[in-house]
């Protein structure tokens, strides 16, 4: 389901309120990347996931797609609860709880 960057940060902000643990995936040309991490900070412009081990992800929401998704939306089964995917011009970001 298309949304809006408004309902993203909605869903970033219960993330960290909740300090859910969440899957992290970015794929662009030729690179893939994912850790399970966190949300530390949020604001309308932008999303801050640390990981362990170091990993971090800073996320800008400028120009980006949103997609949402809960489990029984998804085509295929999947062990996430909700999936939020993020198109920007140079990559794929998907977020999962």
């Amino acid at each position: 389901m298309k949304s809006t960057q408004e309902e993203a940060v909605a869903v970033f902000t219960n993330w960290k309120a909740n300090s859910s643990e969440i899957q992290v995936m970015l794929a662009a040309d030729g690179v893939r990347v994912g850790f399970l991490g966190t949300v530390v900070e949020v604001s309308d412009s932008s999303v801050r996931i640390l990981g362990s081990n170091g990993a971090e992800a800073v996320l800008t929401l400028a120009g980006a797609l949103f997609d949402w998704g809960h489990r029984q939306d998804e085509p295929i089964a999947t062990r996430f609860e909700s999936i939020l995917k993020v198109s920007l011009a140079h990559c794929d970001f998907m977020v999962a709880e």
